[in-house]
């Protein structure tokens, strides 16, 4: 893979290396609190490569570069970090990572966009997400043991809280047009029980930030799930994106092996890629040696949507599937049922022939974390969401997993 250097880190030593036959290719969530930066993404991969080599004395470091030629036009320009490997005076390129997020290809909102227009375009969807989940909620036993019962507790209370947006959006659109129609007629605008309702809710959200942010994100990524699985032709764009760019990156060459890495809504969007539900027969893509997917939202989606996981292609045979899971994340899946821990996943995507691909690899991260009241109360759901790496560079992540289970197992790097 041919590269141009654009990090000034990058030493004399690092010119003009052969390029590694490993690429990671990480597809990113679609909320604000998944959409990860890509140089914290290789920051971790490199503290979990410093804690897994057998030498204390073995360092791994990271350039930032742009492909050039030979790369497909499409691919050219595109941002890449190169992991090398250090000791002693020699350096040797390890793995090169690029990133994807689906933000790309997806609309999405503009921050400034009016209020009135977000609740126009909002409202409508936040109604039916919760009709979906409702219907979920009280739909029959085996569909909701497919959730554990500290899934299925946290699920009630999002339920809950959906609601409340819901309601609050419409007392706030009957207020507005109360107080409008009142001066209208020539009255003063009175603060009725609408008005009092919007007043004492923008209160609430001025002392409880962190509340109102973490409820507004949750919505937000239950939505896009929901858009995702219902709307076929959007899901489709973004599968061709993604098939694509694996695609460009299977011809270079150099590459020998290419590792699928999704998190959260970036993970459904990896294994729609791999194994696509279009009624055509996919391309073959080549060269994926693993998917991982973590804190996917599989176990959920299957639950709104039993349909979801079946009639599906092969695009791609990876060697092996790592599933990364916190019993405590509600949109996390073991792809079990119902129970929090289990080592060994029991279901998958179902193929066209009744086969069934699913993880090879079953782990659980952070399975120690409390489940209580305040947790609950707090949405710890969604704060485990969030919790597979920490922003502070800590050692210690869901990468140190996968370089465990997925590259340790086939790479010399940590000898």
């Amino acid at each position: 893979m041919s590269t141009t250097s654009s990090s000034p880190q990058a030493g004399p030593t690092q010119k003009g290396m052969a390029s590694p036959p490993d690429v990671a290719v990480f597809v990113s969530g679609l909320g604000v609190s998944e959409i990860l930066n890509p140089t914290h993404i290789v920051e971790s991969v490199c503290s979990a490569l410093r804690t897994r080599a057998s030498d204390p004395e073995v360092d791994f470091s990271f350039t930032r570069e742009a492909m050039t030629d030979p790369a497909p036009d499409r691919m050219k320009g595109t941002a890449v970090h190169r992991i090398v490997r250090h000791e002693g005076t020699q350096a040797a390129p390890v793995l090169d990572i690029i990133h994807i997020s689906p933000q790309q290809v997806l609309e999405v909102p503009d921050a400034s966009e009016a209020p009135a227009h977000r609740v126009a375009r909002v409202l409508p969807r936040l109604f039916a997400g919760v009709f979906i989940l409702l219907r979920a909620i009280f739909s029959p036993k085996e569909r909701r043991e497919i959730m554990s019962r500290k899934q299925i507790a946290q699920l009630f209370i999002c339920f809950g809280m959906l609601l409340l947006v819901s309601a609050y959006l419409v007392i706030a659109i009957w207020a507005l047009v109360t107080a409008v129609y009142a001066v209208a007629q020539g009255e003063s605008p009175k603060i009725a029980w609408p008005q009092w309702v919007v007043l004492i809710a923008t209160v609430l959200g001025a002392l409880l930030p962190n509340w109102q942010s973490k409820l507004s994100q949750g919505a937000e990524i239950y939505l896009r799930m929901m858009g995702h699985v219902w709307n076929a032709e959007s899901r489709a764009r973004l599968v061709g994106y993604v098939e694509g760019k694996l695609d460009d990156i299977a011809q270079l060459a150099s590459v020998e092996r290419i590792h699928v890495v999704g998190y959260s809504f970036g993970s459904l969007v990896a294994i729609d890629t791999l194994y696509p539900s279009s009624a055509a027969d996919p391309g073959q893509l080549t060269k994926i040696h693993s998917l991982t997917t973590i804190g996917c939202p599989f176990d959920l989606i299957r639950m709104l949507s039993p349909k979801y996981p079946t009639a599906r292609a092969s695009a791609a045979t990876p060697d092996n599937w790592l599933n990364v899971y916190a019993p405590l994340d509600l949109l996390a899946s073991n792809f079990g049922k119902g129970d929090d821990v289990i080592s060994d996943a029991t279901t998958g995507v179902i193929l066209r022939d009744g086969k069934t691909c699913r993880p090879t690899v079953n782990a659980s991260w952070n399975e120690n974390t409390p489940f209580g009241l305040i947790n609950f109360l707090m949405l710890g759901s969604l704060t485990a969401h969030v919790g597979y790496w920490d922003t502070d560079g800590s050692p210690e992540n869901a990468f140190s997993i996968w370089v465990d289970k997925i590259l340790k197992a086939r790479t010399p790097v940590l000898a």
